[in-house]
Protein backbone atom coordinates (compact mmCIF):
# COMPACT_ATOMS: atom_id res chain seq x y z
CA UNK A 1 0.00 0.00 0.00
CA UNK A 2 1.35 3.93 -1.24
CA UNK A 3 2.44 5.51 1.87
CA UNK A 4 0.12 8.73 2.68
CA UNK A 5 1.47 11.61 2.13
CA UNK A 6 0.69 14.95 4.17
CA UNK A 7 1.64 18.37 4.27
CA UNK A 8 3.73 19.38 6.68
CA UNK A 9 2.13 22.73 8.35
CA UNK A 10 5.29 25.15 8.32
CA UNK A 11 3.30 27.61 6.30
CA UNK A 12 1.66 29.71 8.34
CA UNK A 13 -1.06 32.34 7.06
CA UNK A 14 0.48 35.08 5.83
CA UNK A 15 3.09 33.14 3.59
CA UNK A 16 -0.28 30.89 2.29
CA UNK A 17 -2.09 34.54 1.76
CA UNK A 18 0.84 34.95 -0.60
CA UNK A 19 1.02 32.50 -2.21
CA UNK A 20 -2.75 32.75 -3.16
CA UNK A 21 -2.53 36.26 -4.06
CA UNK A 22 0.84 35.53 -6.39
CA UNK A 23 -0.78 32.42 -7.93
CA UNK A 24 -4.40 34.70 -8.59
CA UNK A 25 -1.85 37.76 -9.46
CA UNK A 26 0.76 36.80 -11.95
CA UNK A 27 2.82 38.72 -14.01
CA UNK A 28 0.01 38.89 -16.94
CA UNK A 29 -1.12 42.21 -14.86
CA UNK A 30 1.89 43.79 -16.07
CA UNK A 31 0.99 43.05 -19.90
CA UNK A 32 -2.76 42.03 -20.25
CA UNK A 33 -4.55 45.45 -19.26
CA UNK A 34 -2.63 47.13 -22.27
CA UNK A 35 -3.96 44.92 -24.93
CA UNK A 36 -7.51 44.29 -22.93
CA UNK A 37 -7.91 48.53 -23.83
CA UNK A 38 -7.19 47.63 -27.11
CA UNK A 39 -9.73 45.50 -27.70
CA UNK A 40 -12.66 46.41 -25.30
CA UNK A 41 -11.81 50.24 -23.77
CA UNK A 42 -13.32 51.22 -20.63
CA UNK A 43 -15.18 48.38 -20.45
CA UNK A 44 -11.96 46.73 -19.35
CA UNK A 45 -12.84 47.20 -16.10
CA UNK A 46 -15.74 45.16 -15.99
CA UNK A 47 -14.09 42.71 -17.59
CA UNK A 48 -11.61 42.63 -14.36
CA UNK A 49 -14.48 42.51 -12.06
CA UNK A 50 -16.08 40.20 -13.56
CA UNK A 51 -12.93 37.45 -13.80
CA UNK A 52 -12.39 38.81 -9.84
CA UNK A 53 -15.79 37.27 -9.40
CA UNK A 54 -15.05 34.37 -10.85
CA UNK A 55 -11.87 33.86 -9.49
CA UNK A 56 -13.55 34.40 -5.78
CA UNK A 57 -15.32 30.85 -6.76
CA UNK A 58 -12.08 29.33 -7.72
CA UNK A 59 -10.37 30.17 -4.35
CA UNK A 60 -13.10 28.71 -2.00
CA UNK A 61 -13.25 25.48 -4.28
CA UNK A 62 -9.56 25.26 -3.20
CA UNK A 63 -9.80 26.11 0.03
CA UNK A 64 -12.62 23.94 0.40
CA UNK A 65 -11.30 21.03 -0.85
CA UNK A 66 -7.72 21.82 0.94
CA UNK A 67 -9.37 21.25 3.81
CA UNK A 68 -11.54 18.25 3.00
CA UNK A 69 -8.79 16.33 1.23
CA UNK A 70 -5.45 17.23 3.15
CA UNK A 71 -2.75 15.88 0.99
CA UNK A 72 -0.07 16.47 -1.44
CA UNK A 73 -1.13 16.93 -5.26
CA UNK A 74 -3.36 19.72 -5.62
CA UNK A 75 -5.72 19.56 -7.93
CA UNK A 76 -4.37 16.26 -8.99
CA UNK A 77 -5.33 14.70 -6.10
CA UNK A 78 -8.65 16.74 -5.60
CA UNK A 79 -9.93 14.82 -8.72
CA UNK A 80 -8.32 11.28 -8.13
CA UNK A 81 -10.27 11.07 -4.78
CA UNK A 82 -13.30 12.32 -6.07
CA UNK A 83 -13.57 11.15 -9.92
CA UNK A 84 -12.35 8.40 -12.53
CA UNK A 85 -8.62 7.51 -12.43
CA UNK A 86 -8.63 8.86 -16.06
CA UNK A 87 -10.02 12.34 -15.13
CA UNK A 88 -7.07 12.45 -12.74
CA UNK A 89 -4.70 11.59 -14.84
CA UNK A 90 -5.32 13.93 -17.52
CA UNK A 91 -6.18 16.99 -14.86
CA UNK A 92 -2.32 16.16 -13.46
CA UNK A 93 -0.68 16.41 -17.31
CA UNK A 94 -2.87 19.38 -17.88
CA UNK A 95 -1.77 21.00 -14.54
CA UNK A 96 1.77 20.29 -15.22
CA UNK A 97 1.86 21.22 -18.72
CA UNK A 98 -0.27 24.55 -17.93
CA UNK A 99 2.12 25.88 -14.88
CA UNK A 100 4.96 25.48 -17.63
CA UNK A 101 3.25 27.10 -20.12
CA UNK A 102 2.81 30.00 -17.51
CA UNK A 103 5.92 30.15 -16.25
CA UNK A 104 7.48 30.70 -19.73
CA UNK A 105 4.79 33.50 -20.01
CA UNK A 106 6.58 34.95 -17.41
CA UNK A 107 9.26 34.59 -17.94
CA UNK A 108 9.29 36.37 -21.39
CA UNK A 109 6.70 39.29 -19.65
CA UNK A 110 9.56 39.94 -17.20
CA UNK A 111 12.28 40.11 -19.96
CA UNK A 112 10.37 42.36 -22.33
CA UNK A 113 9.35 44.58 -19.10
CA UNK A 114 13.42 45.26 -18.36
CA UNK A 115 13.74 45.63 -22.14
CA UNK A 116 11.10 48.41 -22.37
CA UNK A 117 11.94 50.52 -19.09
CA UNK A 118 15.02 49.85 -18.24
CA UNK A 119 17.85 47.88 -20.64
CA UNK A 120 16.53 48.47 -24.14
CA UNK A 121 19.38 46.89 -25.75
CA UNK A 122 19.22 43.61 -23.79
CA UNK A 123 18.04 40.26 -25.56
CA UNK A 124 15.15 38.96 -24.55
CA UNK A 125 15.90 35.37 -25.02
CA UNK A 126 19.20 35.69 -22.98
CA UNK A 127 16.75 37.48 -20.13
CA UNK A 128 14.26 34.72 -20.06
CA UNK A 129 16.87 31.69 -19.77
CA UNK A 130 18.52 33.46 -17.31
CA UNK A 131 15.58 34.15 -15.54
CA UNK A 132 13.91 30.24 -16.02
CA UNK A 133 17.86 28.78 -14.28
CA UNK A 134 17.78 31.20 -11.51
CA UNK A 135 13.70 30.31 -10.32
CA UNK A 136 14.84 26.80 -11.01
CA UNK A 137 17.78 26.83 -8.95
CA UNK A 138 15.62 28.83 -6.01
CA UNK A 139 13.47 26.19 -5.96
CA UNK A 140 16.06 23.44 -6.01
CA UNK A 141 16.88 24.63 -2.78
CA UNK A 142 13.86 24.64 -0.78
CA UNK A 143 10.59 25.48 0.27
CA UNK A 144 11.62 27.93 2.79
CA UNK A 145 13.77 29.92 0.00
CA UNK A 146 11.32 29.68 -2.47
CA UNK A 147 8.72 31.30 -0.08
CA UNK A 148 10.52 34.08 0.78
CA UNK A 149 11.22 34.76 -2.74
CA UNK A 150 7.57 34.79 -3.35
CA UNK A 151 6.69 36.49 -0.49
CA UNK A 152 8.89 39.70 -1.88
CA UNK A 153 8.26 39.84 -5.37
CA UNK A 154 4.98 39.61 -4.28
CA UNK A 155 4.97 42.64 -2.18
CA UNK A 156 7.08 44.45 -4.75
CA UNK A 157 3.93 43.82 -7.06
CA UNK A 158 1.26 45.08 -4.65
CA UNK A 159 3.18 48.25 -3.93
CA UNK A 160 3.65 48.66 -7.93
CA UNK A 161 0.03 48.43 -8.32
CA UNK A 162 -1.31 49.96 -5.39
CA UNK A 163 0.69 52.92 -6.62
CA UNK A 164 -0.98 52.82 -9.91
CA UNK A 165 -3.85 52.89 -8.63
CA UNK A 166 -3.71 55.95 -6.38
CA UNK A 167 -2.10 57.85 -8.91
CA UNK A 168 -4.52 56.67 -11.76
CA UNK A 169 -7.93 57.70 -9.68
CA UNK A 170 -6.20 61.05 -8.78
CA UNK A 171 -5.70 62.05 -12.38
CA UNK A 172 -9.06 60.26 -14.66
CA UNK A 173 -9.61 61.48 -18.06
CA UNK A 174 -13.79 60.83 -18.13
CA UNK A 175 -13.42 60.71 -21.76
CA UNK A 176 -11.36 57.45 -21.45
CA UNK A 177 -14.47 55.81 -20.00
CA UNK A 178 -16.50 56.37 -23.13
CA UNK A 179 -17.30 53.87 -25.38
CA UNK A 180 -15.08 55.22 -27.82
CA UNK A 181 -12.62 56.94 -25.47
CA UNK A 182 -10.20 54.91 -26.11
CA UNK A 183 -8.56 53.95 -29.10
CA UNK A 184 -6.85 50.37 -31.25
CA UNK A 185 -4.36 50.86 -33.32
CA UNK A 186 -6.64 50.47 -36.86
CA UNK A 187 -6.07 51.73 -40.51
CA UNK A 188 -8.81 52.76 -42.78
CA UNK A 189 -9.13 54.37 -46.52
CA UNK A 190 -11.41 57.30 -46.58
CA UNK A 191 -11.53 58.24 -50.20
CA UNK A 192 -12.38 57.21 -52.91
CA UNK A 193 -15.79 55.67 -53.17
CA UNK A 194 -15.69 51.96 -54.09
CA UNK A 195 -16.86 52.53 -57.50
CA UNK A 196 -15.53 54.07 -60.92
CA UNK A 197 -13.95 57.63 -61.15
CA UNK A 198 -12.60 60.14 -63.62
CA UNK A 199 -8.85 60.69 -63.67
CA UNK A 200 -7.25 61.93 -61.32
CA UNK A 201 -8.26 60.28 -58.54
CA UNK A 202 -6.75 60.95 -54.89
CA UNK A 203 -6.61 58.24 -52.59
CA UNK A 204 -6.09 58.71 -48.65
CA UNK A 205 -7.02 57.28 -45.10
CA UNK A 206 -6.23 57.28 -42.01
CA UNK A 207 -4.21 55.29 -39.21
CA UNK A 208 -4.73 55.63 -35.35
CA UNK A 209 -1.85 54.34 -33.04
CA UNK A 210 -2.82 55.49 -29.91
CA UNK A 211 0.08 57.41 -27.88
CA UNK A 212 3.07 56.63 -30.47
CA UNK A 213 5.02 59.56 -31.82
CA UNK A 214 6.89 57.20 -33.96
CA UNK A 215 5.80 57.03 -37.50
CA UNK A 216 4.40 53.99 -38.91
CA UNK A 217 5.34 51.44 -41.08
CA UNK A 218 3.57 51.17 -44.81
CA UNK A 219 3.11 48.82 -47.09
CA UNK A 220 1.31 48.97 -49.81
CA UNK A 221 -0.46 47.28 -53.10
CA UNK A 222 -1.75 48.62 -55.86
CA UNK A 223 -1.34 52.24 -55.35
CA UNK A 224 2.17 53.03 -54.21
CA UNK A 225 4.42 55.96 -52.96
CA UNK A 226 1.92 57.65 -50.15
CA UNK A 227 2.51 60.81 -48.16
CA UNK A 228 2.14 60.08 -45.00
CA UNK A 229 1.28 62.87 -42.36
CA UNK A 230 0.46 63.81 -38.90
CA UNK A 231 1.56 62.47 -35.64
CA UNK A 232 0.51 62.11 -31.81
CA UNK A 233 -1.06 58.51 -32.34
CA UNK A 234 -3.17 60.34 -35.49
CA UNK A 235 -1.75 59.98 -39.33
CA UNK A 236 -2.60 60.36 -42.62
CA UNK A 237 -1.91 58.83 -45.93
CA UNK A 238 -2.24 60.46 -48.78
CA UNK A 239 -2.11 59.70 -52.99
CA UNK A 240 -2.62 62.62 -54.64
CA UNK A 241 -3.41 62.34 -58.51
CA UNK A 242 -3.68 58.72 -59.22
CA UNK A 243 -4.06 57.88 -62.76
CA UNK A 244 -6.10 55.88 -64.84
CA UNK A 245 -5.88 51.90 -64.05
CA UNK A 246 -8.31 48.78 -64.22
CA UNK A 247 -10.94 48.11 -61.50
CA UNK A 248 -9.00 46.60 -59.20
CA UNK A 249 -8.51 46.29 -54.86
CA UNK A 250 -5.65 49.30 -53.47
CA UNK A 251 -4.11 47.29 -50.30
CA UNK A 252 -2.33 48.72 -47.28
CA UNK A 253 -0.76 47.11 -44.41
CA UNK A 254 0.84 49.06 -41.53
CA UNK A 255 2.82 48.43 -38.56
CA UNK A 256 2.52 50.52 -35.33
CA UNK A 257 6.17 52.01 -34.48
CA UNK A 258 5.69 51.55 -30.86
CA UNK A 259 4.22 47.65 -30.14
CA UNK A 260 4.84 46.13 -34.08
CA UNK A 261 1.39 45.78 -34.08
CA UNK A 262 -0.14 45.30 -37.56
CA UNK A 263 -3.31 46.59 -39.24
CA UNK A 264 -4.77 46.48 -42.99
CA UNK A 265 -7.12 47.72 -45.27
CA UNK A 266 -8.64 47.83 -48.63
CA UNK A 267 -10.21 50.08 -50.81
CA UNK A 268 -11.48 48.64 -54.41
CA UNK A 269 -11.87 51.51 -57.26
CA UNK A 270 -12.13 52.09 -60.74
CA UNK A 271 -10.05 55.24 -62.50
CA UNK A 272 -11.68 55.71 -66.05
CA UNK A 273 -8.94 57.77 -68.47
CA UNK A 274 -11.03 57.77 -71.26
CA UNK A 275 -13.69 60.11 -69.70
CA UNK A 276 -16.96 59.79 -71.71
CA UNK A 277 -17.97 58.37 -74.63
CA UNK A 278 -20.14 58.98 -77.69
CA UNK A 279 -21.09 57.21 -81.38
CA UNK A 280 -22.82 58.31 -83.71
CA UNK A 281 -24.71 55.29 -84.91
CA UNK A 282 -25.58 55.15 -88.56
CA UNK A 283 -23.19 57.97 -89.75
CA UNK A 284 -20.07 57.40 -91.70
CA UNK A 285 -17.07 59.14 -91.68
CA UNK A 286 -14.71 56.61 -93.08
CA UNK A 287 -11.79 58.81 -95.39
CA UNK A 288 -13.60 62.26 -94.66
CA UNK A 289 -10.67 64.54 -94.12
CA UNK A 290 -12.37 67.65 -91.95
CA UNK A 291 -10.13 70.51 -93.76
CA UNK A 292 -10.95 69.01 -97.35
CA UNK A 293 -14.71 69.43 -98.43
CA UNK A 294 -14.55 66.91 -101.89
CA UNK A 295 -14.23 63.98 -99.13
CA UNK A 296 -17.11 64.60 -97.41
CA UNK A 297 -20.27 62.66 -98.21
CA UNK A 298 -23.19 63.87 -99.58
CA UNK A 299 -26.36 63.91 -98.51
CA UNK A 300 -29.99 65.27 -100.08
CA UNK A 301 -30.82 68.85 -99.69
CA UNK A 302 -34.35 68.77 -98.45
CA UNK A 303 -34.12 64.76 -97.25
CA UNK A 304 -33.94 63.64 -93.67
CA UNK A 305 -30.87 62.62 -91.78
CA UNK A 306 -31.24 59.66 -89.27
CA UNK A 307 -29.81 60.99 -85.73
CA UNK A 308 -29.01 58.58 -83.09
CA UNK A 309 -26.05 58.59 -80.40
CA UNK A 310 -24.88 55.84 -77.94
CA UNK A 311 -23.25 57.86 -75.05
CA UNK A 312 -21.13 55.55 -72.33
CA UNK A 313 -18.67 56.19 -69.62
CA UNK A 314 -17.20 54.34 -66.81
CA UNK A 315 -18.11 56.99 -63.85
CA UNK A 316 -22.09 57.12 -63.18
CA UNK A 317 -24.10 59.68 -63.07
CA UNK A 318 -26.20 62.22 -65.17
CA UNK A 319 -24.93 63.54 -68.35
CA UNK A 320 -25.70 65.77 -70.43
CA UNK A 321 -25.57 65.51 -74.37
CA UNK A 322 -26.55 68.05 -77.07
CA UNK A 323 -26.37 68.19 -80.62
CA UNK A 324 -25.94 71.24 -82.67
CA UNK A 325 -25.42 72.18 -87.04
CA UNK A 326 -22.63 74.54 -87.88
CA UNK A 327 -22.95 75.92 -91.81
CA UNK A 328 -19.29 76.02 -91.82
CA UNK A 329 -19.01 78.45 -94.86
CA UNK A 330 -21.43 81.44 -92.96
CA UNK A 331 -19.89 79.55 -89.40
CA UNK A 332 -23.78 80.06 -88.15
CA UNK A 333 -24.81 77.31 -85.74
CA UNK A 334 -28.38 75.89 -85.23
CA UNK A 335 -29.18 74.21 -82.24
CA UNK A 336 -31.16 70.57 -82.72
CA UNK A 337 -30.38 68.44 -79.53
CA UNK A 338 -30.74 69.04 -75.90
CA UNK A 339 -31.06 66.14 -73.13
CA UNK A 340 -29.83 64.98 -70.08
CA UNK A 341 -29.52 61.46 -69.83
CA UNK A 342 -28.07 59.04 -66.64
CA UNK A 343 -24.83 56.62 -67.62
CA UNK A 344 -24.16 54.17 -64.97
CA UNK A 345 -20.48 52.64 -64.13
CA UNK A 346 -21.21 49.13 -62.92
CA UNK A 347 -17.80 47.96 -61.01
CA UNK A 348 -16.04 46.15 -61.87
CA UNK A 349 -16.92 45.93 -65.69
CA UNK A 350 -17.57 49.78 -66.23
CA UNK A 351 -20.09 51.38 -68.21
CA UNK A 352 -23.86 50.33 -69.74
CA UNK A 353 -24.01 52.34 -72.82
CA UNK A 354 -27.68 54.96 -73.13
CA UNK A 355 -28.76 55.04 -76.63
CA UNK A 356 -30.91 57.79 -77.45
CA UNK A 357 -32.13 60.09 -80.81
CA UNK A 358 -30.21 63.06 -80.87
CA UNK A 359 -32.73 65.61 -82.53
CA UNK A 360 -35.95 66.96 -80.80
CA UNK A 361 -36.08 70.84 -81.50
CA UNK A 362 -39.34 70.56 -83.64
CA UNK A 363 -38.30 73.55 -85.76
CA UNK A 364 -35.59 71.09 -87.17
CA UNK A 365 -36.39 67.84 -86.59
CA UNK A 366 -39.26 65.65 -87.83
CA UNK A 367 -39.48 61.73 -86.11
CA UNK A 368 -36.31 62.36 -84.69
CA UNK A 369 -34.79 62.53 -87.76
CA UNK A 370 -32.97 66.17 -89.01
CA UNK A 371 -35.28 67.99 -91.73
CA UNK A 372 -32.40 69.05 -94.17
CA UNK A 373 -34.30 71.25 -96.26
CA UNK A 374 -34.56 73.55 -92.64
CA UNK A 375 -30.94 74.08 -92.77
CA UNK A 376 -29.17 76.63 -95.17
CA UNK A 377 -26.11 76.25 -96.77
CA UNK A 378 -24.45 73.52 -98.57
CA UNK A 379 -21.27 72.31 -96.08
CA UNK A 380 -22.50 71.37 -92.98
CA UNK A 381 -20.94 69.72 -89.80
CA UNK A 382 -22.89 67.92 -87.31
CA UNK A 383 -21.56 68.23 -83.45
CA UNK A 384 -22.68 66.50 -81.01
CA UNK A 385 -21.23 67.10 -77.57
CA UNK A 386 -21.61 64.68 -73.82
CA UNK A 387 -20.94 66.23 -70.75
CA UNK A 388 -20.38 65.59 -67.54
CA UNK A 389 -21.31 67.25 -64.28
CA UNK A 390 -17.50 68.39 -63.79
CA UNK A 391 -17.64 69.78 -67.24
CA UNK A 392 -15.64 67.43 -68.67
CA UNK A 393 -16.46 66.73 -72.38
CA UNK A 394 -16.49 64.87 -75.27
CA UNK A 395 -17.49 65.19 -78.84
CA UNK A 396 -17.91 63.83 -82.14
CA UNK A 397 -18.45 65.35 -85.74
CA UNK A 398 -20.26 64.05 -89.05
CA UNK A 399 -18.97 66.24 -91.66
CA UNK A 400 -21.50 66.03 -94.66
CA UNK A 401 -22.06 68.65 -97.81
CA UNK A 402 -25.95 69.39 -98.17
CA UNK A 403 -26.94 69.09 -102.30
CA UNK A 404 -29.62 69.03 -104.14
CA UNK A 405 -30.04 67.58 -107.71
CA UNK A 406 -29.50 70.81 -109.89
CA UNK A 407 -26.27 71.19 -107.64
CA UNK A 408 -25.37 67.90 -108.46
CA UNK A 409 -25.67 68.24 -112.13
CA UNK A 410 -23.51 71.11 -112.33
CA UNK A 411 -20.90 69.13 -110.19
CA UNK A 412 -21.23 66.26 -112.83
CA UNK A 413 -20.65 68.65 -115.79
CA UNK A 414 -17.96 70.37 -113.79
CA UNK A 415 -16.33 66.68 -113.75
CA UNK A 416 -16.39 66.13 -117.55
CA UNK A 417 -13.48 66.61 -119.49
CA UNK A 418 -13.46 69.32 -121.63
CA UNK A 419 -11.18 67.56 -124.58
CA UNK A 420 -9.97 64.26 -125.96
CA UNK A 421 -7.68 63.02 -128.18
CA UNK A 422 -10.19 60.76 -130.19
CA UNK A 423 -12.70 63.15 -132.29
CA UNK A 424 -15.97 60.52 -131.47
CA UNK A 425 -15.09 60.99 -128.03
CA UNK A 426 -14.21 64.35 -128.04
CA UNK A 427 -17.70 65.40 -129.81
CA UNK A 428 -19.61 63.02 -127.07
CA UNK A 429 -18.17 65.06 -124.31
CA UNK A 430 -19.28 68.67 -125.44
CA UNK A 431 -22.69 66.90 -126.25
CA UNK A 432 -22.83 65.69 -122.58
CA UNK A 433 -21.88 69.20 -121.48
CA UNK A 434 -24.45 70.75 -123.68
CA UNK A 435 -27.22 68.41 -122.46
CA UNK A 436 -26.01 68.50 -118.90
CA UNK A 437 -26.43 72.46 -119.37
CA UNK A 438 -29.86 71.61 -120.72
CA UNK A 439 -30.89 69.65 -118.27
CA UNK A 440 -30.46 72.42 -115.23
CA UNK A 441 -32.28 74.71 -117.66
CA UNK A 442 -34.98 71.67 -117.31
CA UNK A 443 -34.69 71.95 -113.52
CA UNK A 444 -34.65 75.63 -113.24
CA UNK A 445 -37.92 75.69 -115.22
CA UNK A 446 -39.96 72.71 -113.06
CA UNK A 447 -40.31 70.41 -115.79
CA UNK A 448 -38.41 67.38 -113.81
CA UNK A 449 -39.76 64.54 -115.95
CA UNK A 450 -37.80 66.29 -119.08
CA UNK A 451 -34.28 66.40 -118.12
CA UNK A 452 -32.25 64.23 -120.67
CA UNK A 453 -35.05 64.30 -123.01
CA UNK A 454 -33.03 66.31 -125.24
CA UNK A 455 -32.38 66.59 -128.98
CA UNK A 456 -30.11 63.31 -129.57
CA UNK A 457 -27.15 63.25 -132.20
CA UNK A 458 -27.98 62.09 -135.61
CA UNK A 459 -24.54 59.98 -135.63
CA UNK A 460 -25.90 55.68 -134.24
CA UNK A 461 -23.20 55.42 -131.90
CA UNK A 462 -23.31 58.89 -130.33
CA UNK A 463 -27.00 58.24 -130.11
CA UNK A 464 -26.87 54.63 -127.68
CA UNK A 465 -24.43 56.39 -125.66
CA UNK A 466 -26.24 59.29 -124.97
CA UNK A 467 -29.42 56.99 -124.47
CA UNK A 468 -27.38 55.39 -121.69
CA UNK A 469 -26.01 58.66 -120.35
CA UNK A 470 -29.65 59.85 -120.45
CA UNK A 471 -30.60 56.56 -118.54
CA UNK A 472 -28.17 57.31 -115.89
CA UNK A 473 -28.62 60.68 -114.98
CA UNK A 474 -32.67 59.72 -114.94
CA UNK A 475 -31.85 56.49 -112.76
CA UNK A 476 -28.32 57.67 -110.60
CA UNK A 477 -28.57 61.12 -110.45
CA UNK A 478 -32.57 60.76 -108.87
CA UNK A 479 -31.78 57.55 -106.61
CA UNK A 480 -28.96 59.74 -105.44
CA UNK A 481 -30.48 63.11 -105.26
CA UNK A 482 -34.36 62.01 -104.67
CA UNK A 483 -35.10 65.88 -103.98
Amino acid sequence: MAERVEFKRNVGLFLAVMIGIGAMMGPGIFALPGELAHMVGPLGILVYLAMGVLTIFTALNYAELGAAIPIAGGGYSFTSRTLPRPVAFFTGWFFWIGNTLACALYAVIFALTVRTYFWPDASVALIVVATTVVFALINLRGMSEALVVITVMNLVELVILLGIAGLGIADVEPANLEPNGIQAFEVQFTAPAQTWHSAPVTVSGTINDPDCNTAPGVETVGVNDYTLSGGNGSWTFTKASVGAGRYAPARITVTSGCTNDTASAERSFGVDATGPTLLLTRLNQNGVDPDDVNTWPTVGAFGRLPLSARALDAVSGVRTLSALVENTDSEQQTAIFSQTVEVSGTPPLGASPVTVNACNVDEYCADNQLDLGSLTGAHQVLRVTLTDAAGNSTARDFYFVRQGLRDALLAWKASIPTDSDNGEARQALVVGRANLDAAVASFDAGAYGNIGLLDMPDNLSLRRGWVRWRRNVTTYAFARWPD
